[in-house]
């Protein structure tokens, strides 16, 4: 469907009410122009000019509505949202004449029945009466001249607010439609080429895509800068309320460490620490004090980790299992820091190069719904060791305890003191923290990234 198909129908609709506003008006003001009373009516005055502007945009909104009837089903991009700005342009020249006329005329038709009395001048006079005895060939009583002034202003009303809806749809689908097309999904030609077939309005609508394309700009920024504020106080309330668990568990743990402590001997490996210890596996790599004892442990021998729980094994304590890739891991190694300035200036900003290496790139990875999701997982797990608690643990379960141990990684190694992944510049310790796919070249909204360094 043309993004400007439903201007067609909102003009079919409006058609013969704008035409009733803009050649009745004239007529109405043609009417009344030449009477001498103004002065002395209230708000007078700006009746009449309210009744000229009123006919005058609305012949000229007729004859605009008549030629985009044809026109606007095959407009899209700028070009139609500068036909909106237009359209919202005569309603608000319609909206004022509108509103000066209300300053004189009654509300409705009933008021019209005391059309005689209704705001007479300080002279006496009153301005329905005078139409009367102005046009003396067709007698209008004053009740009915006023019933024709009410109606007109009435019908003004309606159309007003057809235009309205008309120009914020125009707008509204025009910039969707340059927003969809400059999606990493929909690649295209420049933002102008929709109006180089149209060489009278490309000058009209390039000045309007520039100023849209500036203050998009800002607005992503601020809505963004916003988001990891919002995130930066619901993730520190929650870890307020961990660090409150811990501090409760710290009792514990100590008395397990002088128990653990006066064993120790060469023999003992890491993993049978582990084992004694209350605290969860899955949050093992968190307990401190416990990981002091890590040098005392399997001496002698050569040293690794789990490729699971990331505790301390050997080769005498550890077996070679099969491994798959963690989500966790994988925003660790392809997503990179970036400072506010460089975001700002770079990544906010959708350009033609950046939208093409995206569209590339979607086969394997792609920014929806604030994820980065994968087409693909690896079929091939990878090989690697892995504590007697890991082995013994089914595929499901080992994949839950390394997704916990990489996702405490990743919040480790983003609270290091990092530096720019594009101008080498050292990040701030306390501010927002931005990061980019190195893939695709745009800001990865996964919540998984910590939004916000605290003094790190």
């Amino acid at each position: 469907m043309w993004p400007g198909l439903p201007s067609v129908i909102i003009r079919f609709v409006c058609h013969v009410p704008t035409g009733m506003v803009g050649i009745i008006g004239l007529n109405l003001y043609n009417l009344v122009h030449d009477l001498d009373i103004y002065d002395v009516l209230p708000n007078g005055k700006s009746f009449l000019q309210g009744l000229h502007l009123v006919g005058t945009v609305g012949t000229a909104t007729f004859a605009w509505n008549f030629v985009m009837f044809a026109a606007s089903n095959f407009t899209k991009g700028f070009l139609l949202a500068t036909i909106g700005f237009i359209d919202l342009g005569l309603s608000a020249a319609l909206i004022l004449g509108i509103t000066w006329q209300s300053q004189f005329l009654p509300r409705s038709y009933a008021s019209c029945k005391d059309a005689v009395d209704w705001r007479n001048g300080t002279d006496g006079r009153n301005l329905f009466v005078e139409v009367t005895k102005a046009n003396l060939e067709t007698v209008i009583p004053p009740h009915k001249s006023c019933r024709s002034f009410v109606q007109n202003w009435a019908v003004g009303i309606a159309v007003i607010i057809l235009y309205l809806v008309c120009g914020l749809l125009n707008v509204i689908l025009g910039f969707a439609y340059v927003e969809a097309r400059d999606s990493f999904l929909h690649p295209a030609a420049d933002y102008s080429d929709c109006c180089s077939c149209y060489i009278p309005t490309r000058w009209i609508s390039r000045p309007i895509s520039i100023l849209f394309c500036n203050t998009k700009l800002g607005a992503r920024f601020a809505l963004r800068y916003l988001s990891k504020c919002l995130q930066a106080v619901r993730r520190t309330s929650n870890e307020k309320f961990q660090t409150s668990r811990a501090k409760d568990e710290d009792l514990t743990e100590k008395s397990a460490l002088a128990l653990i402590s006066a064993k120790v001997t060469d023999n003992w490996h890491y993993v049978d620490i582990v084992e004694l210890s209350p605290t969860p596996i899955e949050q093992f790599g968190t307990n401190f004090e416990l990981e002091k004892l890590r040098k005392y442990t399997c001496e002698g021998i050569s040293k690794d980790k789990c490729r699971v729980c990331k505790i301390q094994i050997c080769n005498s304590c550890s077996t070679l299992g099969p491994v798959w890739e963690s989500q966790p891991y994988r925003h660790m190694t392809i997503c990179k820091p970036c400072c506010t300035k460089c975001f700002y200036t770079s990544y906010c900003r959708i350009d033609r190069e950046r939208r093409h290496k995206r569209t590339d790139h979607r086969a394997t990875c792609k920014v929806a719904h604030g994820n980065i999701k994968f087409a693909q997982r690896p079929n091939d797990a990878i090989q690697g060791r892995l504590c007697r608690l890991c082995e013994v643990k089914t595929p499901e379960q080992r994949q839950e305890i390394l997704d916990t141990q990489d996702r405490l990684e990743l919040q480790r190694e983003a609270r290091d003191h990092l530096a720019c992944s594009r101008c080498n510049e050292r990040l701030s310790s306390n501010g927002p923290r931005w990061w980019v796919c190195a893939y695709c070249d745009v800001e990865c909204h996964d919540h998984i990234h910590p939004p916000w360094a605290l003094g790190v």
